[in-house]
Order: structure tokens, then C-alpha cells, then sequence
């Protein structure tokens, strides 16, 4: 039914990347060309009928659908070569490996065109300009409690509770009446230098 008709599309739009189909043409007419693949192959609706269905008014316009045609047609020719080379590498076990490997590839260059990744892009200049403003306000968070814990420091060692203005040092103590210098020792006399 159905769901074995949309299976086998999907199996020759992967397919398709053992082609240039993908660097040549939009997604729209890969698809489009592979329905018609299939198409021909179950020969469930007339070609003209199933283009009318996914383009409408194109069978009218002379001109138009013989270039859509002419474009599927080149499309269909490249997909087939993508198929055939996808054949060409074996069974299901290989065949399956190498579709599972076309995903993942395909997965990294979705990745490459998420416009956070481009350096060009608005939303990566935006955020660009996040993250600064976010590391500088670390650094500035950082730098106060530095200087929180500088001047704690200070209190501390001052034993005044003020943190150090850069004035003059003044003990705030009482112990000063109490200290009795020690008696200076005297270092032994330089001998004189013999010339």
C-alpha cells in the first residue's frame, strides 16, 4: 500500500546521495523525480495526473511542463545513477551501513547550515555579543569578590574593622606601653682588606 510506496521513495531519496543529485538540485525536485521513479515502476497513477496533483495547472501550461519535464527527466537520470551505485556496493548488511553513514553525513551538514554555526549570520553575532557580555560580567563578579575579600583582609589585619584608605598607619593599641626593645647585638668588626 501506502506506506510501502512512501518506503520505497524514501530508499531511492537516500539513494540519491550516491549522486551529484543533491549538489545540482533543490530537495523539492529530488523528491518529486524519485515519486515519479517509483511511479513508474508500480505504475499506480498516470504520470500527467500525479504531476497535476503535486504541481497544479502545470500540465496546462505547454510550455512550463515541458520544461519541468525536461528537468525531471535529467533529475530522474542521476537518481537511477545514485541507485545503481548504491546496488553496485552489495547486500542489505552493506547497503544498510552505508545509508546509516549517508544519515549521519547528512545529519553534520544540517548541522553546518544551523546559522549559529556561521560566523556570518545574524543569530551567530548575537550570540556572540551574549556570551561576552556574560563573560564580562563573570570577570566583574570575580574582580568584586576579590576586592571583598581584599579588603576583609585588611580588617582583619588592621584590627580596626576599616579597610586600609592608603593613609597613614596608625596602631590603635594600647600595647605599646608595655614593649621594651631588646638590647641591639653588635656584629664583630670588618677586618681590613689586605693589599
Amino acid at each position: 500500500g501506502l506506506k510501502n510506496l512512501e518506503k520505497n521513495i524514501q530508499r531511492l531519496v537516500l539513494d540519491s546521495y550516491f549522486s551529484d543529485a543533491c549538489l545540482m538540485f533543490p530537495p523539492t525536485q529530488i523528491a518529486l523525480a524519485s515519486i515519479l521513479v517509483i511511479n513508474r515502476r508500480k505504475k499506480i497513477f498516470a504520470e500527467d495526473v500525479l504531476l497535476e496533483t503535486c504541481i497544479p495547472g502545470v500540465t496546462g501550461n505547454k510550455p512550463k511542463y515541458s520544461s519541468l519535464k525536461g528537468v525531471l527527466d535529467n533529475v530522474i537520470n542521476i537518481i537511477l545513477a545514485g541507485e545503481a551505485v548504491a546496488e553496485k556496493f552489495g547486500k542489505n548488511d552493506t547497503k544498510t551501513k552505508i545509508r546509516e553513514n549517508a544519515v549521519r553525513i547528512y545529519g553534520k551538514l544540517q548541522k553546518c547550515l544551523n546559522p549559529l554555526n556561521d560566523p556570518t549570520s545574524k543569530q551567530y553575532k548575537a550570540l556572540k555579543k551574549k556570551r561576552k557580555r556574560e563573560l564580562e560580567a563573570k570577570r566583574a563578579e570575580k574582580l568584586k569578590k576579590q576586592k571583598a575579600k581584599q579588603e576583609k583582609f585588611e580588617k582583619d589585619l588592621l584590627g580596626s574593622g576599616e579597610a586600609d584608605d592608603g593613609g597613614e598607619f596608625v596602631i590603635r593599641t594600647s600595647k605599646l606601653s608595655t614593649f621594651k626593645p631588646s638590647r641591639a647585638r653588635t656584629l664583630p668588626p670588618i677586618p681590613p682588606k689586605e693589599e
